[in-house]
């Protein structure tokens, strides 16, 4: 049986939360860059509730991309931590939304570098913060879903490309969350 859950929202930066979740009064809480950051952002949270039987932690924020296209809208699935010299065991999540689904590898450097022998990555798109977080929802036993937006390309040009479309993607994230995820049953 689905039952309706109270969804708190974690942003790496100000600059990708819109002013419509504030002049809603939702719960905003702004992480800090980084996987470390987003696992004490979330630890905090979660021990300062009573109860998380009726929650759902929504990560909605911006990733860079060499394969999917800049500015589309996709909910991360795959989760992969990117900083290690081995393989780590992905996190899988089911699909939450109508979204296209997306592997995202998380690590604590802006672009993706190539890998070590040149093999192809298993993530279609970036970021630094989603892994620690799916990490410990998956840890916790605690709701997650996560929606990015593909700012750059993961490359050279990856913080003017950000800077350009952050804007673009704040205002896509608001409305998704407002059209198909405020108030949603899961």
């Amino acid at each position: 049986m689905q039952s309706k859950l109270k969804s708190h929202l974690f942003f790496a930066l100000k600059e990708e939360v819109s002013e419509g979740f504030l002049e809603l009064g939702h719960p905003v809480q702004i992480m800090g860059i980084g996987k470390l950051n987003a696992a004490i952002s979330l630890m905090n949270f979660y021990q300062n509730q009573n109860s998380c039987d009726d929650l759902i932690i929504v990560n909605l924020g911006t990733a860079g991309s060499k394969e999917l296209a800049k500015g589309s809208l996709v909910e991360i699935t795959e989760f992969y931590e990117r900083d290690t010299f081995f393989r780590s065991p992905k996190i899988q999540i089911p699909a939450k939304t109508s979204l296209p689904s997306a592997s995202c590898g998380s690590g604590d450097q802006i672009a993706d570098l190539a890998p070590i022998g040149g093999k192809k990555t298993p993530w279609s798109c970036v970021d630094m913060e989603a892994y620690a977080l799916v990490k410990i929802c998956h840890e916790k036993n605690l709701q997650f879903v996560s929606i990015k937006y593909i700012t750059d390309n993961s490359d050279e040009n990856t913080y003017q490309d950000w800077k350009q479309n952050v804007l673009n993607a704040k205002a896509e994230l608001f409305q998704f969350w407002k059209n198909n995820l405020d108030n949603k049953s899961f």
